[in-house]
């Protein structure tokens, strides 16, 4: 269809090819802008290698990479990178703790990290965390040195589950931390299975493994 940039330019997607074709006669003293749609493919892509030539008079202007200004015009940073393709995801957890005895206090501490940017006020919950005795909290201390990282977390006893909200805007590919301290269960108990996920996210959460909860 025509261009809405330039409505003297029609094209097509030649799939054998991978290629677009852009064609019609224009004046070859102006320069050619051309607004495209793609839909992008469903896992992850580097930016490929994409190249630009043109047929005049059945005589060929030689390949050439592309180039674009680096520029945000739809909020994404894609002028240098074109067609770079990023799956959103939690790339990491880690999780510490300082005692596996029965009924005891135990400091476990957090580290995650995703492969892009998290929003402020998001949702970020632990779950797993089953078998504690430590009492549901709406104001559960956390002990950080981040930024993003609120004071108090949600917690609820019987889900094993401990929330927070985000105070500040995480960075893609910056490890968040936290530590709170919870009861160990009341008796011996397996490693729990722990994953990190967050509201609003359409990816999959990372997983770690608690060690388990053992009598002297």
């Amino acid at each position: 269809t025509a261009s809405p940039l330039h409505p003297t330019v029609h094209g097509f997607y030649n799939e054998a090819e991978n290629k677009i074709l852009i064609y019609n006669l224009f004046d070859l003293t102006e320069t050619l802008v051309a607004e495209i749609d793609v839909r992008n493919q469903v896992c992850n892509q580097p930016s490929p290698d994409l190249q630009v030539s043109a047929v005049l008079g059945g005589e060929s202007a030689g390949s050439t990479s592309f180039n674009t200004p680096d520029s945000s015009r739809f909020g994404v940073e894609n002028g240098g990178n074109p067609l770079r393709i990023l799956q959103a995801q939690f790339t990491s957890l880690s999780l510490f703790e300082s005692s596996n005895l029965p009924s005891q206090p135990n400091e476990i501490c957090a580290v995650f990290a995703l492969n892009v940017g998290l929003r402020n006020n998001a949702t970020v919950r632990l779950t797993g965390l089953g078998g504690s005795s430590e009492p549901s909290n709406a104001a559960l201390p956390l002990d950080h040195d981040d930024a993003a990282v609120p004071d108090v977390a949600s917690w609820v006893q019987g889900d094993g589950v401990l929330e927070i909200t985000t105070a500040g805007q995480v960075d893609a590919d910056t490890p968040v931390s936290f530590c709170f301290t919870i009861l160990n269960p009341t008796a011996n108990q397996a490693a729990q299975t722990v994953s990190v996920s967050c509201d609003g996210c359409t990816f999959d959460p990372s997983v770690a493994v608690l060690p388990t909860t053992a009598s002297t």
